[in-house]
């Protein structure tokens, strides 16, 4: 449910920010309508509740002068045919669902519903439900059945057995089965510190029964694959520690191994939020985890380390800035529908984490060092040591934000000292620009008076061609075989396209950005008429 306060002159197009392609306002919803060409009568609500209920004296609240506007044709609210200019405020109707009839009234709320497109595709443990979404499409929406937990879908987090309650026994049997077990838990004490006096220098894995397949390591196998931590393995260090490239012989296997720096301030916090993350969450384009350990090494010194799977190409970040410049123009050099596809990944790992994740999760730290690739190209988020889970998201759920410390890197991080999934969309149409036009948010050329979303937007439309990234143009020259003249011809429109979204993203406002399952659904259609036109 949304908070939809009193506002006697809200335009009734502001009800566009409730309505994407998988959710909207549902039919249990009452709006209460001005300025409307014709009076609307569907329900009924007296003028004298209203004024007892509603904070209405700067209105016009003669009952006249208000319209109440219901639809029971569906699934969905359809708000745009009511001929009102207004929307003052909402009543949402509370139901008993055994006989239908109204229970309660919540007053200044709007509900929403979701659903998913297409043929029910749910676990076999769940029940689906076929709905009509926005726009009279066929959708899906699947609920665990009695006994099960989780989203219920096939492809997210599907269904378990919910764990039972335990029986209440009489004082009696507890005591009969406490004092035995008491013992046996001393004994099995004393032989576990024995145990672990002996064998300190082994790992002792972070593994959690929801993640399938974990290989155990030790501490001397990663030693050993990573050949004792040699910078000839170094692969990158960041704000918490350090990440190697290790060889596991036993299974012939290359991963990465993100070692913590315990010294630095915030890295064991980083450590335990990146595990708990992790999880729980499964997406295509989420780097995956394969185990986490921790150990007491060297004297009592604690080691502490993430192993994922390796990412042959490394990161996004030195492709678009190596090194090494003339090695960029020999190799590193992304194509249009390269770059494309990258920011359709990071945009659907987000679309997961912020709207299907059980609870939502926002990373705070997005940004091309944190964005992997795989021998194929396809785009991997890491790195969730700053990632939030948001528990409450009805409080404010126009810009779905929660209190927290500012977090993120500079140049990356909206204004502000919340974190929330705008402030996500915020980063991520920062690292869309500046992964066409190869500018750095923090480059040397911008200034307190001038940013990289600034500069994008003085560029467009008419210079468009002349900001985007050299490289990307070479790349498609070298590709199509055709001159830059004609390539810029061919590729205007659709660069156009994608930086006006990330404009939006980037926006100063909150309320001014774009959904990221919006993005998605934009950025998949701009590919699929780029490639109908190759």
């Amino acid at each position: 449910m949304v908070n939809f306060p009193v506002n006697c002159s809200r335009p009734i197009e502001d009800l566009q920010q409730l309505d994407g392609s998988n959710y909207g306002v549902t039919w249990r919803n009452r709006l209460l309508l001005q300025n409307c060409k014709v009076p609307r009568s569907e329900c009924t609500v007296p003028s004298e509740l209203l004024s007892a209920r509603l904070n209405i004296q700067s209105c016009d609240s003669k009952k006249e002068n208000i319209s109440c506007y219901s639809d029971a044709s569906g699934d969905y609210f359809d708000y745009r045919n009511t001929g009102c200019g207004t929307v003052m405020s909402s009543i949402l109707i509370g139901m008993d669902m055994k006989n239908s009839s109204p229970m309660f009234l919540e007053f200044q709320m709007i509900e929403l519903a979701w659903g998913l497109e297409g043929d029910c595709a749910c676990h076999e443990d769940a029940n689906c439900t076929n709905i009509f979404l926005p726009g009279n499409r066929n959708g899906f929406r699947c609920r665990s059945k009695d006994g099960f937990i989780g989203d219920g879908f096939r492809d997210g987090d599907g269904c378990r057995k919910e764990r039972s309650k335990a029986k209440h026994l009489h004082p009696r049997v507890w005591i009969a089965v406490i004092v035995p077990v008491a013992l046996s838990v001393l004994v099995l004490c004393s032989c576990g510190a024995y145990y672990r006096l002996r064998n300190s220098r082994k790992a002792q894995p972070w593994i959690d029964g929801q993640l399938e397949q974990i290989p155990r390591t030790t501490y001397r196998e990663i030693l050993r694959a990573t050949d004792g931590f040699s910078e000839d393995n170094l692969v990158g260090t960041g704000s918490f520690g350090s990440v190697f490239k290790a060889h596991f012989h036993g299974e012939n296997t290359i991963m990465a191994v993100k070692v913590l720096n315990l010294q630095q301030r915030g890295a064991l916090r980083s450590f335990l939020d990146e595990c708990r993350a992790l999880r729980n969450i499964r997406h295509r384009n989420l780097l995956k985890i394969k185990t986490a350990c921790s150990s007491s090494v060297h004297r009592g010194n604690d080691f502490k380390c993430l192993v994922f799977e390796f990412m042959t190409n490394g990161n996004l970040h030195d492709w678009l800035h190596p090194e090494n410049y003339d090695q960029q123009h020999q190799t590193k050099k992304l194509t249009f529908i390269q770059r494309l596809n990258i920011v359709i990944d990071v945009a659907s790992a987000l679309d997961y984490l912020h709207n299907y994740c059980q609870t939502p999760i926002v990373h705070c730290d997005l940004k091309p060092s944190n964005i992997l690739l795989d021998e194929d190209m396809s785009a991997r988020v890491g790195d969730f040591g700053l990632a939030t889970f948001l528990f409450d998201t009805s409080s404010n759920s126009w810009s779905n934000q929660i209190s927290a410390a500012l977090k993120g890197s500079i140049g990356y991080i909206p204004t502000g000292v919340q974190a929330s999934t705008r402030g996500d969309v915020y980063s991520y149409g920062i690292v869309l620009l500046e992964l066409f036009i190869c500018r750095r948010p923090t480059d040397p050329m911008f200034h307190e008076n001038l940013d990289i979303h600034k500069y994008v937007s003085m560029a467009l439309p008419a210079h468009v061609m002349e900001i985007i990234d050299p490289i990307l143009l070479l790349a498609e020259e070298e590709k199509n075989m055709i001159k830059q003249d004609q390539l810029a011809t061919r590729m205007e429109e659709y660069l156009l396209s994608v930086l006006e979204i990330g404009l939006t993203c980037s926006a100063s406002s909150p309320r001014e950005r774009m959904p990221i399952n919006i993005v998605l659904s934009k950025l998949q259609a701009i590919k699929k008429s780029f490639l109908s036109r190759i």
